[in-house]
């Protein structure tokens, strides 16, 4: 084997980390089964309809993390709110009223259709929980249809 076979066996992967050895081959690319992460966005969970806020009763868990990755281990979905970010990774706060601009759902059932449109500060803050992209990605898979299109 030649040097320059032998480093290109060894590169590694751009997405997962691994050498690209241990991808298989399909023909025109090396299938990684790791997607790439999308950057410029911050993710919330949006609280379902039927809750009126985030604290724990006698009806409902409380409205965390934790939650709503069993709610994802369970196979079930979510809404979820994707804010664009500046350059800085910070939100584009306009205005008096401090809305960002986001990928928002337009119905209240779980894994609606998304559409463009802003988002407020106090609505993130009062019926939202912030989340990681992966759990994001389990709890609302057309928001990612939507964003990788």
């Amino acid at each position: 084997m030649s040097t320059y076979q032998q480093s290109e066996a060894f590169r590694v992967c751009q997405h997962c980390r691994r050498a690209r050895s241990y991808h298989k081959w399909n023909g025109s690319a090396l299938a990684c089964p790791k997607p790439k992460p999308l950057t410029g966005y911050r993710f919330y969970a949006e609280l379902p309809d039927g809750r009126t806020s985030k604290a724990a009763s006698k009806k409902h868990a409380a409205f965390t993390v934790a939650t709503l990755r069993e709610v994802a281990a369970r196979g079930l979905h979510n809404n979820c709110v994707a804010v664009v970010l500046d350059n800085f990774n910070n939100p584009m706060w306009q205005g008096a009223t401090l809305n960002a601009d986001a990928v928002v759902s337009v119905r209240g059932t779980s894994n609606s259709p998304v559409c463009g449109g802003s988002t407020s500060r106090d609505y993130l803050r009062a019926r939202c929980v912030r989340v990681p992209q992966a759990l994001a990605r389990q709890l609302h898979p057309a928001l990612f249809a939507y964003l990788e299109a």
